[in-house]
């Protein structure tokens, strides 16, 4: 089972293949605005450079949110254009579930958080491998609080980022970032994630796959505006 996944809700746009649990490329660019532009050529290359055809792909997985709407419409509409021309399942994975997966041999728990705006963040915790509670849009203060109450006593990793306009002075000590190779999502997280999901059965058709926004925004558009 060849998988091709990707995630572009977050500044990350960022591709990998996995092979039957073996990744095969990663690529990943930085920047919030390049989405649009990177994630097609990123896809051949990690293809290229796997020296795998597109044909040879059993299905692709793809970060469904929460996070950027922009970016997200990106994502998705890749997924399903591929999807559609190689006749292709789609493995929808949440955006937080890929974050919490790259650190899951941490040994403690993982709270993954992406700047909602409006003091809000999206957010979810992970214990032992197992999401919790998420994804979900809450007022910072208030999931500091809940955060704190289920962690019983442990530090607590943190991908994503500390929302912009509240102070990082705030940020308690027991919530401790995420080294920074695993701050965003990571493509071969979405790939492994992914390729569980179709090699169950619970892959999707393109035309079902919805982003998970938390907030009204935009809706998809695949086809012309």
């Amino acid at each position: 089972m060849l998988t091709l996944g990707f995630d572009t809700a977050t500044p990350a746009c960022t591709v990998a293949l996995v092979e039957d649990g073996n990744l095969l490329v990663e690529l990943t660019v930085i920047h919030p605005r390049v989405h649009g532009v990177r994630l097609m050529p990123l896809i051949a290359q990690a293809l290229a450079e796997a020296g795998r055809p597109r044909s040879d792909l059993t299905g692709v997985a793809v970060g469904i949110g929460p996070g950027s709407f922009t970016g997200l419409r990106v994502g998705l509409a890749t997924a399903k254009g591929l999807a559609f021309a190689l006749g292709l399942p789609v493995a929808p994975v949440g955006t937080l579930d890929a974050m919490a997966h790259g650190l899951a041999g941490a040994g403690l728990p993982v709270a993954p958080m992406l700047d909602a705006r409006r003091a809000a963040v999206y957010a979810a915790f992970f214990d032992g491998g197992r999401r919790l509670i998420g994804p979900r849009v809450v007022p910072v203060s208030e999931w500091l609080e809940e955060v704190d109450r289920l962690r019983d006593g442990r530090p607590v990793l943190s991908p994503g980022e500390w929302p912009a306009g509240i102070d990082p002075a705030v940020r308690p000590g027991w919530l401790l970032p995420a080294p920074a190779g695993d701050r965003w999502p990571r493509g071969w997280a979405v790939a492994a994630l992914g390729e569980v999901i179709l090699r169950e059965g619970r892959g999707v058709t393109a035309d079902a796959v919805v982003p998970v926004y938390l907030r009204p925004g935009p809706a998809l558009q695949v086809g012309p505006e």
